[in-house]
């Protein structure tokens, strides 16, 4: 009978990862592998079976793939993020539960409680979402993977106000339904997000010396000029985009953002990590806009 620690070693040298044809795709699979090694271990308390081994090599190959089509490339795959995709994939296919898929859309809500139609026709993601989702589906249905694909409009906004602005959020959601086939929501509709503290998830942003030094630097007029941001909006955004990471993680452990940013804001994407205590993976489709 070999160890757990043989088995490991064994499959860590199997085909599974030795048909990477570089180092690097080797090392991003050994990555992936090795978190869903840990998860699914625990749920069994590694007492592994031959068929947790086939589930370890569709997580690589799930995982892999969705990153495969994204805006990033390989030498730059964050060590978090192929972490968290091993974690959510294995978990899901272990536990026979569907993973959450989430676009996060941008407003073309202006002023006067109207729809912005420069801004609207500058939204090339609202007609990218059904591109981008279908290859999520096409890898997902591969492997028989359980999961919904949701459009979420973020209309709970410090400048546009969910109750000054209802008429123009309800027909931006219009609007994105019109040209998708994912169900669209607006984030005031989901109960267990209008409940979040945001006042409380203010405080333990500031209370974290690691977190405060970073507000610190990305705050700073130089960095701000660089993305055409002001302080005010960068502070909306750090609240918002943390208050979404940690609704998330109290929502589900199954769950995966598809950005459609057109680029990463250093005070946007990465807060949605900043009060999360297992990563959330966020994979840019920039690429696919």
């Amino acid at each position: 009978m070999i160890s757990k620690n043989e088995e490991l070693f064994n499959f860590l040298n199997s085909q599974v990862i030795w048909k990477a044809t570089t180092k690097l795709e080797r090392s991003a699979r050994r990555k992936v592998l090795l978190a869903a090694y840990k998860k699914i271990g625990t749920f069994r308390n590694f007492d592994m079976r031959a068929s947790d081994f086939e589930l370890l090599a569709d997580t690589i190959n799930i995982a892999l793939g969705m990153l495969e089509k994204s805006a990033l490339r390989m030498q730059s795959y964050p060590d978090s993020l192929l972490r968290a995709l091993g974690n959510v994939i294995s978990s899901s296919i272990y536990s026979e539960e569907k993973i959450e898929l989430f676009f996060f859309a941008s407003y073309a809500v202006g002023k006067n409680n109207c729809i912005d139609e420069n801004l609207l026709l500058k939204r090339k993601q609202y007609s990218a979402f059904d591109k981008i989702g279908r290859v999520i589906e096409s890898l997902f249905q591969q492997y028989n993977l359980i999961f919904e694909i949701k459009v979420v409009l973020p209309d709970l906004h410090h400048e546009f106000s969910k109750a000054e602005y209802e008429d123009a959020w309800e027909l931006n959601k219009k609007l994105i339904q019109k040209i998708t086939r994912y169900p669209v929501w607006r984030l005031s509709e989901f109960d267990d997000y209008v409940s979040t503290d945001t006042k409380a998830v203010e405080e333990r942003l500031h209370s974290s010396a690691t977190i405060r030094g970073r507000l610190l630097r990305i705050l700073n007029p130089r960095t701000l000029s660089q993305f055409g941001a002001n302080k005010e909006k960068a502070d909306s955004s750090i609240l918002y985009y943390s208050s979404i990471g940690r609704w998330l993680e109290d929502k589900s452990q199954k769950v995966i953002v598809l950005d459609v940013q057109k680029k990463e804001y250093p005070y946007q994407q990465p807060f949605y990590n900043a009060l999360r205590t297992t990563p959330l993976p966020v994979i840019s489709y920039r690429n696919l806009l």
